[in-house]
């Protein structure tokens, strides 16, 4: 129960923050150009994993997965997947609703920046995370989909969802951004609200498309969340200590 308390008290902190120290372009830059060498260190790792082979997929069974992601073994619906696609770039429009601000847009450089680093870091780790568990994705196991599916390396990625790590991300970060600058108690709710259930239902297209398992959403909504409501505080401090 203390440990409950202490992490809410944490968290209040750090999205009560006040608004952000003056803008500093060489210091943002270089955080946004560090974020970008993550990134493509990211994707070497992710090159280095290597598909799976027809004896592997063959070896595969469905009693080893456990009981609560079972269930997505038997789902496939590339409808769904392309839906899923179209949520989460629609994500990355939601900070325009801070254009709507006088405050916010006399910041738009240093919220810029924040968005682009905490979207960079988000799939940095996301992939990384990916790369080092290569999980095997749930339509592998279903006999129905067609095997060339199942022998490209994107099969073998599926902790976390990084369609939900990226949503969470972008709506956590734009709900924390928004309560600091807006005084608005009904509008802020609705925002929150609205962060934290988007994300579900793009958690909810990944899986019923067969991408990802419920613990893989489950992953990337943690990584997501934590990430958009962590940065902002996280890269003020660091901009403060130059």
């Amino acid at each position: 129960m203390k440990s409950w308390t202490i992490l809410a008290f944490l968290l209040f902190s750090i999205t009560s923050t006040g608004q952000f120290t003056e803008y500093h372009p060489t210091s943002e830059w270089i955080k946004s150009g560090s974020a970008l060498v993550l990134f493509g260190g990211s994707q070497l790792i992710k090159y280095n994993v290597k598909p799976l082979s027809i004896e592997q997929i063959d070896m595969l069974q469905v009693g080893h997965v456990n009981k609560l992601d079972r269930i997505s073994t038997s789902l496939w619906s590339p409808q769904h997947a392309k839906a899923s696609d179209v949520l989460m770039m629609t994500s990355y429009a939601f900070p325009l609703t801070l254009a709507f601000n006088k405050d916010a847009r006399s910041q738009w450089k240093t919220i810029g920046h924040i968005y682009f680093q905490t979207a960079v870091l988000t799939v940095a780790m996301t992939e990384t995370i990916k790369s080092l568990v290569h999980r095997t994705r749930p339509y592998v196991y279903n006999k129905e989909v067609e095997l060339h599916h199942k022998t490209e390396r994107d099969a073998r990625f599926s902790f976390v969802s990084g369609h939900t790590s990226t949503v969470a991300a972008n709506c956590f970060l734009t709900a924390q951004l928004y309560s600091k600058y807006s005084t608005n108690n009904l509008s802020k709710g609705l925002v929150w609200t609205g962060a934290a259930i988007y994300p579900l239902l793009v958690g909810y297209m990944r899986i019923r498309a067969g991408k990802h398992f419920v613990t893989d959403v489950i992953g990337g909504y943690i990584l997501g969340a934590s990430l958009g409501l962590t940065m902002p505080w996280i890269l003020q401090q660091i901009s403060k200590s130059k």
